[in-house]
């Protein structure tokens, strides 16, 4: 257990930049199947503005409930590609804005996750800055606590490592251990195509029912069909 007051001030980038556009591109949804259905944030972490993606190796901070401090320490660590990942202690005070979203987008940041809230929100919907948070909620927050920086931190029910891939779009957030992206992308290309060939099916009038042969669960729960209209007794 890591006690508050550390900084690391720099994270392990090892995965290739083709890599990790890759796996933006592919999305949260087919990335968390390929995995085996883990690593996936709670779904409390939504977009604060939709139709965004990013995808990027993880700066983390974790931040005292009601204080942001360490959040501005990490800009002064975060590079260009890198995407911020802010524990709150599951605290909904508004520990981001419209001057943290352009200090991120000055920096070259290419997203922000928060279990905490945003405010500005209207205006940081305008700058259509990739954040996802928990809500929107105005009230402020204090700057006088030590938290933590660049150490693997519990969020959403997943441990985040510096230098793991976080990828987000619509669909949530999803992490990516840095030592399995490669793997990861190569499965996730494997289904994307597969459901590409499924498409393909649907589209000329079959069923997903029938394509991946959902009739044999159906027999094996002793389903029983009735022909023609329900008639009540």
């Amino acid at each position: 257990m890591w006690r508050n007051g550390v900084i690391y001030t720099d994270i392990p980038r090892t995965v290739a930049p083709e890599v990790i556009d890759r796996l933006r591109d592919l999305g949260v949804a087919t990335i968390h199947e390929a995995m085996g259905r883990i690593n996936l944030v709670c779904d409390q972490i939504r977009p604060v503005c939709e139709g965004l993606s990013c995808a990027g190796p993880a700066v983390t901070c974790s931040c005292p409930a009601g204080d942001n401090l360490m959040m501005h320490k990490m800009f002064k660590l975060a590079k260009k590609g890198d995407v911020m990942v802010i524990s709150t202690q599951g605290f909904k005070a508004g520990i981001w804005g419209e001057l943290a979203s352009t200090s991120a987008r000055a920096i070259g940041v290419a997203g922000v996750i928060t279990d905490g809230a945003v405010r500005d929100s209207r205006l940081v919907r305008e700058m259509r800055f990739p954040i996802w948070a928990a809500g929107i909620y105005a009230a402020g927050t204090v700057k006088t606590q030590p938290g933590l920086i660049n150490v693997p931190i519990q969020f959403g029910g997943v441990i985040i490592n510096p230098g793991d891939i976080v990828v987000a779009d619509d669909d949530g957030v999803v992490v990516v251990p840095a030592n399995k992206a490669s793997e990861v992308l190569a499965l996730a290309e494997k289904r994307a195509k597969s459901e590409e060939l499924v498409k393909e099916r649907l589209q000329k009038g079959e069923f997903i029912y029938d394509i991946y042969n959902f009739g044999h669960i159906l027999d094996k729960l002793d389903i029983v069909i009735m022909e023609g209209i329900y008639k009540k007794e």
